[in-house]
């Protein structure tokens, strides 16, 4: 296992190595460029996954506020009603009594 580690940690630096001299040839020394193209590059390879993302957590968001408001209502509706509300507890077997 300790071989496989060491030979994927080579498949990686050989990677980043070729990968900095490609940029080193395209750009030149100005390492300001290089970094902001190499940034630039890895956001617009995943830029699908990272809207894909954005999606669902904003539906998260969506079906919380609409979770929240359903809550408040029927909070209000059993208030109306005059039927106390308690908190759920887990380990609660006064209700089973």
């Amino acid at each position: 296992m300790k071989q496989a580690l060491e030979e994927a940690k080579g498949k990686i630096l050989r990677y980043y190595h070729d990968f900095i001299n490609k940029c080193l040839e395209v750009h030149g020394i100005d390492l300001t460029t290089i970094i902001s193209d190499c940034i630039t590059a890895g956001y617009e390879s995943r830029s699908g996954e990272i809207i894909e993302l954005r999606e669902k957590l904003d539906q998260k968001m969506r079906q919380k506020i609409e979770y929240v408001k359903l809550y408040d209502e029927a909070q209000e509706k059993l208030y109306k009603a005059g039927i106390e509300i308690r908190p759920i507890r887990e380990n609660d077997h006064s209700r089973n009594s």
